[in-house]
């Protein structure tokens, strides 16, 4: 059988000292939209600059590389539209022939009192949840037809009446499926990374509804102690046993197959070289069989589920006017910024969320005169009555309402909207909306 990519390469991981790229974007963003990008990739290897990843690209349009050389690139650009400005870099998977891009997005909102700034910036990667469950479900399916393609071969074509061979398209097509899911996701959860007994505990419940009666000491055993344990002695046995009664006739009075030593044939290479000729067969050589198990691991994993510590992302953002709020770190200068490794990008992609208020004077003078001031929990007030909470848009009707306000200079048109009635005498939710907002700009 073939293991997950991520348990595949543990040992060369391990051993084997990996170059580290760091790629920081700086993005400063202009009253109008506007803004400026520098982009710094440097990579090194143990201390010395060194190519950057084969994986990596740097963005050539829209942007000027001004500094470059071995192991660092430096590129900047400059954008009247900030909203419409082109990926500063991407990852390309060759195996997808897909690109993990860097992804940008700012908009203005007019809340009156103040422009209200967004920006959001993330790398995503070039696999989601719909492609891992389809992968794993695809491998799940192919492993089962495998093995019983090579059952049928080593076993003969009693194997075809065998409750072993029924199964492979019922319940235990199910809980491969179930199982695999479960072990991608005790791979994902930082929590697990030094607990393998609750990891095999999780996968042995599952295998334990097809009536396996693993124990999970014997597999901590295995992983601690390898080829000599006991644990594997018992894996052994339970395998056989297990075995033995699957390969039982469907029926009663089915014809009986005349089985081997099971212990051998599952343990000793014999099924797994005809495993893999029964690859081999299936996809037309062991070259297209080894292409078919690269792919499949890129559909798993993606460009960054395998290589969590050899690449770190920097999202540096100075906003325009006050900065509201941010999912990163409070910087220098009116900076935020926000660091994370490539293992946080996989599978549901990582970025930083900002927002900013650029106060209107004459609305802040129009509207409170001075009786509130021009702070962040000002701001927050006045997104959470004019909109639907701190994340939504601002109401349109009452946005009009409260322009006219401004340019009369009076509250005189938001009191009409709060007396709005509707065709039974009651008050309509924007009158009451409009009440909320007049009570509150009331208050000293």
């Amino acid at each position: 059988m073939l293991a997950p990519r991520k348990a595949v390469f543990l040992p060369v991981l391990l051993l084997a000292a990996c170059p580290r790229t760091r790629v920081e974007v700086s993005t400063e963003i202009g009253l109008q939209g506007e803004g400026r990008r520098t982009v710094l990739v440097e990579t090194q290897d143990e201390g010395k600059e060194t190519a950057h990843p084969e994986i990596f690209r740097i963005a050539r349009q829209g942007y000027g590389i001004v500094e470059e050389r071995e192991g660092v690139t430096r590129s900047q650009g400059f954008f009247q539209n900030l909203a419409k400005a082109p990926p500063a870099f991407h990852f390309q998977d060759e195996a997808l022939s897909r690109q993990s891009a860097h992804q940008a997005q700012f908009a203005r909102q007019d809340w009156v009192l103040f422009t209200r700034c967004l920006y959001q910036e993330r790398i995503q990667d070039v696999v989601d949840m719909d492609d891992i469950k389809a992968a794993l479900d695809e491998f799940s399916q192919t492993a089962l037809e495998l093995a019983s393609a090579t059952f049928a071969n080593l076993l003969g074509p009693g194997f075809e009446d065998t409750q072993l061979q029924s199964r492979m398209r019922g319940d235990l097509k199910d809980m491969l499926r179930e199982l695999s899911f479960s072990l991608w996701r005790s791979l994902q959860d930082p929590a697990l990374s030094d607990k393998p007994e609750v990891i095999v505990a999780r996968a042995l419940r599952i295998a334990g509804n097809a009536g396996f009666r693993y124990r999970t000491e014997w597999f901590v055993d295995l992983l601690e102690n390898g080829l000599e344990s006991q644990g594997l002695v018992e894996v052994r046995r339970e395998t056989a046993r297990w075995l033995t009664g699957a390969l039982q006739p469907k029926k009663k009075e089915g014809r009986r197959l005349v089985l081997p030593d099971l212990e051998v044939l599952m343990f000793e290479g014999a099924f797994q070289a005809a495993y893999q000729e029964q690859m081999v067969k299936r996809f037309g050589s062991a070259e297209g069989a080894e292409q078919w198990w690269q792919r499949t691991q890129a559909r798993i994993f993606g460009l960054f589920g395998n290589n969590p510590d050899d690449i770190t992302f920097v999202f540096r953002v100075k906003m325009p006017g006050q900065l509201l709020r941010s999912t990163g770190y409070l910087g220098r200068d009116g900076w935020t910024f926000l660091e994370f490794p490539a293992a946080d990008v996989y599978p549901n992609g990582k970025g930083i969320h900002c927002e900013s208020v650029i106060w209107s004077s004459s609305a802040y003078s129009a509207l409170l005169e001075g009786r509130k001031p021009m702070d962040n929990e000002t701001a927050l007030d006045w997104t959470l009555m004019l909109g639907e909470g701190p994340d939504s848009k601002p109401h349109a009707g009452l946005v009009k309402v409260l322009q006219q306000c401004v340019q009369a200079y009076s509250l005189s048109p938001l009191q009409d909207a709060a007396e709005e009635k509707d065709g039974e005498g009651n008050s309509t939710p924007q009158a009451s909306k409009a009440q909320g907002i007049l009570d509150w700009l009331n208050q000293p």
